[in-house]
């Protein structure tokens, strides 16, 4: 049996084993009484399950007027808050949850990418280190593990942030994730070939791994290397024809190579795949305009106005667009 098809099995059993446990959390909470622990516990697993941020806003919500004291909830519903973009409202209540219980994880690892966002890179650093001090599960253990590697490379700490990144992969070899980050520090540090060198050898050696293909894909965007961008994307699609962001992304390289048509069939393919992602309206326009065809430029962006997927911040950037367009004229 090949990798491919043992990763798929594998994927599907631990799908399989997420969804029974949230059918399970879910009965359990819709009766009285309802335990705390049940609810903490069904946010977790929708969240592993990549959940919709309203409905996990709305069980947390919940939870926060039955145990307004608990800071997990609390810190469950300041991390759908800044993940559905309301940043003071998130940092309301990530500061309540972590007044409630310092070492927090979750808080913790939830303010400090505030902080990251924001460049306040020293209070990042101290989040995160603070977050691993509490008592996270794995997974958010291995994120705030990694946010510490990012902080430190942020506050000048490239060697050391190396250091933690060696000791991570070697923990966890399959972390896609942490394997790159390996390559970014390398290139901080001025070893720049190492750091391309690195990255071959892992494409080279697990080239069906398609979350390391868009990895790297992402990366040689970033850096402008196009043609080993597209070399990568159209790997990865060839080998996922699934991949709603690997269609997203190869959008965004040729729109970046001059390939305005082939931008918008790529990007096409985000209509044909999910029913609940909005496009991205305002890069449709721009190739249409940079196909010379504004008309159908403003007509797409009409369109996605109307669009009740988008949230408040997509629909903001659709009118400012829109906008601009119709001052052009």
């Amino acid at each position: 049996m090949s990798i491919d098809w043992l990763d798929a099995e594998k994927a599907i059993d631990r799908d399989a084993v997420l969804e029974a446990r949230r059918a399970e959390l879910e009965a359990r909470v819709q009766k009285e009484p309802v335990a705390l622990e049940d609810v903490l516990e069904l946010l977790d697993v929708l969240d592993e399950m990549g959940a919709e941020v309203p409905n996990m806003a709305r069980i947390a919500q919940w939870g926060v007027k039955r145990w307004m004291n608990d800071a997990g909830l609390r810190a469950w519903l300041g991390t759908m808050w800044l993940r559905g973009g309301k940043v003071e409202q998130a940092v309301k209540e990530l500061n309540a949850a972590i007044m409630l219980e310092k070492h927090q994880a979750l808080a913790r690892l939830t303010r400090g990418q505030v902080y990251l966002r924001t460049e306040k890179f020293d209070k990042a650093l101290l989040d995160f280190e603070a977050g691993l001090l509490g008592k996270p599960n794995d997974r958010i253990r291995d994120e705030l593990d990694r946010m510490v590697i990012v902080a430190l490379a942020r506050v000048g700490r490239a060697a050391d942030a190396l250091e933690k990144q060696r000791a991570f992969a070697a923990r966890k070899p399959d972390d896609v994730r942490i394997l790159v980050d390996g390559a970014d520090l390398l290139e901080l540090l001025g070893r720049v070939d190492e750091a391309k060198a690195e990255l071959d050898r892992l494409v080279a050696a697990r080239p069906w791994d398609t979350d390391l293909l868009f990895q790297c894909a992402m990366r040689a965007l970033e850096r402008d290397e196009l043609a080993r961008a597209k070399t990568l994307a159209d790997d990865l699609l060839k080998r996922d024809s699934q991949h709603l962001e690997g269609w997203n992304l190869r959008a965004q390289i040729h729109y970046r190579l001059g390939m305005f048509e082939q931008a918008l069939t790529d990007h096409s393919m985000i209509d044909e795949l999910s029913k609940s992602m909005p496009p991205d309206y305002a890069f449709r326009a721009k190739c249409h305009v940079d196909l010379g065809n504004k008309a159908d430029a403003i007509a797409c962006l009409e369109i996605g106005l109307k669009d009740k997927r988008l949230q408040p911040d997509q629909r903001t950037s659709v009118q400012r667009t829109l906008d601009t367009l119709h001052r052009g004229k």
